[in-house]
């Protein structure tokens, strides 16, 4: 490949690999696989999900595997010397993973180190549970392909640069690495008469999905799809939380109980988390908690006092109160663009706005009101939602007009509300027990304790939902950086510096791509690829500049201590449908926000 021939919207310094400080990986369970050629295999495909610790070492990097018939797979001969693919058919093997499981990678181990009939390129296909086997790219039209390495010894992991929803898994195995005409005797390895596998596995995307919180009654419920899957679960049972709100700035949760006088904050940033009083006011009846990080603030309405009182965020003393009159306030949220503090009382069937100052501005009391409950900004327009539970209603209210309209009905005892990043709402249905979710998909329905009250969506890499990981942020200019932002004036878009392994100073930036081309003709295009992110990768091709095409070859990814992992493409011109002999190929690499 020329290098001064391609086009790279990329940079940074590259990191080395070092595994031996890597945890390990956990590995989703395969219910079953099946191969089109069952009825001749030579070795069972069962023997390639055996999983960690049986089929393949469980410390990392899960290079290990155990030989023997029960742990391989292999096809039937076509009659050595010769080329399998010449005459017997191209072995497909179906993976059941027995429901929908999130999957962001494929790990593949060779068959054998002392003959050619090891796979040598494989493609992809996905169907969901309700799809089934008979719907392949269906739903789900990522189809990509790569090539695999001949020999048992090395895990060969391949990154999707985005995740998948599917339950089964199709992979058809079109080459091994057959060297005519196969008996060894003009040099390499003799076979290539057969095609066999060493162990597939899926590891479970390690990338941080949004966390949610949910308060209900002597339970607190964090939910990230299963149940009960962080220590916060068991740490913060048994308290009658109402509220649960967090800062974006530092990570510390808050959480009132109404019963007892108390804030409690906990980090979930130490191991182990501890909970402990950050406000402790005997007779105080806290119900919804909002935090203005800008001004160091909580919010905390209080049913005793009748107010809205204020905390400092640094040490949790009171600093004042704004409002009087409330009946049962159940909500306050912060406004940051508007500077506004919005509580909803629905004892009194009202929503009422006030300034930073402590001046109210505004009341909305209408039919709409009945019940009012969760409030929750749109990030895209700025609009008001509100719950009312004894509606069942969520309502939307434009700040510019003052129009009402319906945005949800038929929800039973609508209570807290809540937008992640990506624009979904979250309602917290008291009466169902559930988390509903509404927007983009996917679109989640999140089983939590009876008479859940309150929501909170945590990002753990990116707690000020950003799209940028924390982690960079922290040693590249801090939280005031936005994806788009370009700090350094380098011409490199803070987004693409993050994914990349960039800097917002100048001198530490270097191209992350390498691009090389080996003795076989495969091109080969080396990258850094962002852990902890939300960031989808695509690389674009081209051989005149003019026409671009998607790469279907995923990268083969190398794990690194830090944030970064080493994706390496390698292909053949043909493999991605350019003639043989392309002399040179360009390279986009292309980066943006993704589900």
């Amino acid at each position: 490949m020329d290098q001064k021939a391609s086009t790279i919207i990329a940079a940074g310094i590259l990191f080395s690999s070092l595994t031996s400080y890597l945890p390990a990986d956990s590995f989703h369970p395969i219910s079953s696989i099946t191969s089109n050629t069952s009825a001749t295999d030579f070795f069972a495909a069962g023997g390639l999900i055996n999983g960690p610790g049986v089929d393949f070492d469980a410390n990392p990097p899960h290079d290990t595997i155990v030989v023997n018939a029960g742990s391989l797979w292999v096809t039937q001969a076509c009659g050595f010397p010769c080329d399998y693919y010449l005459t017997l058919p191209v072995p497909v093997l179906t993976i059941d993973l027995g429901s929908d499981q999130p999957l962001n990678e494929i790990s593949l181990w060779g068959y054998a180190n002392n003959n050619t009939n090891g796979a040598k390129k494989a493609s992809l296909r996905f169907a969901t549970s309700a799809e089934g086997t008979s719907n392949f790219s269906n739903s789900i039209t990522f189809a990509p392909s790569f090539p695999l390495l001949n020999g048992q010894t090395l895990r060969q992991s391949f990154a999707f640069g985005r995740l998948v929803t599917a339950r089964y898994v199709q992979v058809t195995l079109s080459e091994n690495h057959f060297f005519p005409p196969g008996d060894g005797s003009t040099g390499g390895l003799a076979g290539g008469d057969r095609v066999g596998l060493g162990e597939i596995a899926f590891a479970v995307p390690a990338t941080d999905l949004d966390q949610i919180l949910v308060t209900a009654p002597n339970e607190f419920s964090l939910k990230t799809g299963q149940p009960g899957t962080s220590a916060l679960s068991g740490l913060l049972n048994n308290f009658n939380y109402w509220s649960v709100e967090r800062s974006s700035v530092t990570g510390i949760i808050y959480l009132s109980v109404p019963t007892d006088g108390k804030i409690y904050q906990v980090d979930p940033s130490i191991e182990p988390p501890a909970i402990s009083v950050f406000v402790d006011s005997p007779g105080a009846v806290f119900h919804g908690l909002a935090v203005n990080d800008e001004d160091g603030i909580l919010y905390a309405a209080d049913s005793d006092s009748d107010t809205i009182k204020i905390y400092t965020l640094a040490d949790g003393q009171a600093n004042g109160s704004l409002g009087s009159g409330f009946v049962r306030p159940n909500e306050v949220i912060f406004d940051k663009a508007g500077q506004r503090i919005i509580v909803s009382d629905s004892g009194i069937d009202e929503i009422l706005i006030y300034n930073k100052a402590g001046t109210l501005t505004s009341v909305i009391s209408n039919s709409t009101t009945e019940g009012a409950w969760g409030l929750a900004l749109d990030p895209q327009n700025g609009n008001l939602l509100y719950s009312s539970h004894d509606l069942g209603k969520i309502y939307r209210r434009s700040p510019s007009s003052g129009a009402f309209s319906i945005e949800h009905d038929n929800l039973q005892g609508p209570r807290g509300l809540g937008f992640d990043r990506w624009g979904r709402l979250y309602c917290v249905e008291g009466t169902a027990n559930q988390v509903k979710t509404f927007g983009p998909s996917p679109l989640t329905t999140h089983t939590t304790a009876g008479g859940g009250r309150d929501i909170s969506i945590l990002a753990d890499c990116d707690l000020d939902g950003d799209f940028l990981p924390d982690a960079w942020e922290a040693t590249s200019g801090g939280s005031s950086l936005t994806f788009m932002g370009d700090s350094d004036g380098d011409g490199i878009v803070n987004g693409l510096e993050a994914a990349t392994g960039g800097s917002t100073t100048a001198s530490n930036d270097g191209s992350p791509v390498e691009l090389s081309r080996n003795p076989d003709g495969e091109f080969i295009i080396t990258h850094q690829a962002l852990k902890k992110s939300t960031i989808a990768y695509n690389l674009w091709l081209s051989n005149d500049l003019v026409t671009w095409q998607a790469a279907n070859t995923l990268p083969s990814r190398t794990e690194g201590a830090g944030l970064y992992d080493t994706w390496n493409f390698r292909f053949s011109p043909e493999d991605e449908g350019f003639p043989a002999n392309t002399p040179q190929l360009f390279s986009m690499l292309g980066l943006e926000p993704s589900l």
